[in-house]
């Protein structure tokens, strides 16, 4: 359980372990002699797992692209978010800093647990380059949305190691930037 609605500092603290399990996920694979990330990883997450990566990725510099199964974000009064745990954990606010890395986001449109607005308010708070796309079911995926997204990471796998081949570092840079700001 990631969220406790009745008690906010709570959900804060669960939603920062979280996040830190996923960037320890990431420092495992790096330690795995039988993986190669040496051109990032791409973090791929469904439903709580996209709320999730939406807050890990912009912060991890070696996070390279994301797909974000039935991610969304709700519609958090502007005054909330004036809570720096409440800021701090808005998939939103922190997906705007994933600039220049790829995106793609996969939804249901007949979801009525990550509702379509909720959908669309998160796709509209990610940065260029981005894709959603929506899928005739509900809450789980269609075998086709998989079959999708594994396509889709193996073409943004090739994506990244041409251009860390050809030098260009600028994403990862900014990324660099911002945690320092962070931190």
């Amino acid at each position: 359980k990631v969220i406790d609605w009745n008690n906010p500092v709570r959900s804060f603290s669960l939603a920062r372990q979280a996040v830190n399990d996923v960037r320890q996920c990431i420092d495992l694979a790096e330690a795995r002699p039988d993986l190669d990330v040496s051109g990032g990883v791409t973090l791929v997450g469904y439903s709580m797992g996209s709320w999730i990566n939406s807050v890990v990725g912009p912060l991890d510099t070696r996070v390279n692209a994301m797909v974000l199964m039935v991610g969304g974000a709700m519609d958090i009064p502007a005054a909330a978010l004036l809570i720096p745990q409440v800021a701090a954990t808005d998939p939103r606010l922190a997906l705007a800093h994933f600039a220049g890395r790829p995106i793609l986001m996969m939804n249901g449109r007949r979801d009525f647990t990550v509702t379509a607005d909720m959908g669309n308010r998160l796709f509209a708070a990610a940065p260029e380059p981005k894709e959603q796309v929506w899928y005739d079911c509900g809450h789980l995926l269609t075998q086709e949305a998989y079959e999708d997204a594994a396509e889709w990471v193996a073409r943004s796998v090739r994506g990244a190691k041409d251009q860390n081949a050809a030098g260009a570092e600028a994403p990862r840079q900014r990324a660099e930037s911002l945690q320092k700001k962070a931190g």
